[in-house]
């Protein structure tokens, strides 16, 4: 297929069960990407950000923090700053800070995320509540449980007055 597809597709691999398979896949689009005239910049963002989840997968955290800092800083410099992409790669590094024990760096980088979903997808969006859940969480692993279960209930009232929210995701 084409490279775009593919890129898309390398999205929906398993990256849990095989991370270094993974990876080589990924790196070997990602090197047809850079020989490309005009490679799909977000789907080369998505899969480097994917790249990066194959280290975490396969125990090394600290190389996949080194990864995504390094995509969040060319992500900066791109036409796609500040916008789903770059949140969406926030979010994954915002999980990754919290799986490494950096509660506060996790709190500020999903912090900055609540009000961009908010703003873009809605307050009940998917990616919104995602946010504030994992505020909640947070909340929880630095001794706030009375925090934590306020935040989560407020994720709860948000998502059942949505219509449109998934059921199977409350």
């Amino acid at each position: 297929g084409s490279l775009l597809a593919r890129l898309q597709a390398v999205q929906a691999m398993d990256m849990r069960v095989k991370p270094a398979e993974t990876r080589a896949a990924i790196d070997a689009l990602l090197a047809e990407a850079a020989r490309a005239k005009r490679p799909p910049l977000a789907d080369v963002f998505l899969a480097r950000k994917s790249r990066a989840a194959t280290f975490a997968y396969s125990g090394d955290q600290a190389r996949a923090l080194q990864e995504m800092d390094a995509l969040v800083a060319d992500i900066a410099k791109s036409p796609l700053a500040g916008g789903v992409v770059e949140a969406e790669v926030e979010g994954n590094r915002g999980a990754l800070l919290a799986m490494m024990g950096r509660q506060d760096e996790a709190e500020a980088v999903f912090n900055k995320l609540a009000p961009f979903w908010d703003r873009t997808r809605g307050p009940g969006s998917e990616d919104a509540l995602a946010v504030r859940s994992e505020l909640a969480v947070l909340r929880y692993r630095k001794g706030d449980a009375i925090g934590a279960e306020q935040g989560l209930r407020e994720v709860v009232r948000i998502a059942r007055a949505t219509p449109e929210f998934p059921s199977h995701v409350l």
